[in-house]
């Protein structure tokens, strides 16, 4: 069992990724443990990393009620099936 850890959104080579309405519950309990709608306009408690290494670096904002990636951040391989490709996220 897990006794903690982070919740991140990942984006690769994808302009315009949009997340809203984040909820993290502790599957025992029923317990919120993080509810986030970005409708503050802000990313507080939030840190980007950037891994890719082609056409960054990457542009994160809380706009509009949801965290919104606008950039092309990526890495090479550009074979979608294989998994090691490197882009950019933003954890909690």
């Amino acid at each position: 069992s897990l006794t903690g850890g982070t919740v991140a959104f990942y984006s690769w080579g994808n302009t315009g990724s949009v997340f809203d309405n984040v909820a993290v519950e502790n599957l025992a309990t029923g317990g919120t443990l993080l509810t986030e709608d970005f409708n503050s306009g802000l990313m507080t408690g939030w840190s980007v990393v950037d891994e890719g290494t082609e056409a960054g670096p990457s542009v994160w904002s809380a706009a509009s009620g949801a965290l919104v990636q606008s950039s092309n951040l990526y890495s090479l391989p550009t074979d979608a099936a294989d998994i090691t490709k490197l882009g950019t996220y933003a954890l909690y």
